[in-house]
């Protein structure tokens, strides 16, 4: 199977839409083919053209992720790969790795540091706030702050609000039912009990509510 050109070979980790929509990017920009690494060959990308998907069970497990891709820089040995992760969860096993894969990969990705701060939604509407940038009006809301009884009922902007985890990596995997990815809220007694909702179903981390 030809990956890229004479110039790179795009790895794109994850075969959902969005490895779709950037191979087809990547395509319509230089013509080459990209190689895409998941769980499962969703169908998306199972018969696409222009991405070849592999996929492995444990590719959930950050050591098998890592030990995949050095046997892949391995196999195109020679060839210089521009690691391309689609997911947050992705892009931060290849940052908490990339003293390892820094040696096989381009990686297009900022600094641990940086990405801690940007990744979180509490630490990025905190850094947008020591730098000026404009921003949604936001209130950040803990495991223990949202078992007040007077949560939702003394916010510092109006309903509807918006509520959305800060933690988009582990918040994707915890099933309950009624999830969403956002939450358009109406008032009080519904912000707690959607907010009762997320942590009941094991979630740790804040949650943000914007106007």
């Amino acid at each position: 199977m030809t990956y890229g050109n004479d110039d790179f070979v795009p790895v794109i980790l994850g075969t959902n839409v969005n490895t779709y929509n950037m191979a087809r990017s990547l395509h319509e920009a230089f013509g080459v083919r990209s190689l895409a690494l998941g769980r499962h060959a969703l169908r998306e990308t199972a018969r696409s053209a222009i991405v070849d998907v592999r996929a492995y069970r444990d590719f959930d497990k950050p050591e098998f992720i890592v030990e995949t891709l050095t046997a892949l820089a391995a196999e195109l040995a020679g060839r210089t790969l521009l690691l391309l992760p689609n997911i947050e969860f992705y892009a931060n096993v290849v940052i908490e790795h990339r003293a390892v894969l820094d040696q096989h990969f381009v990686i297009p990705l900022v600094d641990a540091e940086l990405a801690a701060r940007l990744m979180n939604k509490t630490d990025f509407a905190r850094t947008c706030a020591e730098l000026g940038v404009p921003h949604p009006a936001t209130l950040v809301v803990t495991p223990e702050t949202q078992l007040d009884a007077t949560f939702g009922t003394d916010l510092p902007f109006e309903f509807p609000v918006i509520l959305k985890p800060a933690d988009t990596d582990s918040y994707p995997r915890i099933p309950f039912e009624g999830k969403q990815k956002v939450y358009l809220v109406h008032e009080a007694a519904e912000l707690r009990a959607i907010a009762q909702r997320i942590y009941a179903a094991g979630y740790a981390d804040d949650l943000i509510v914007q106007e």
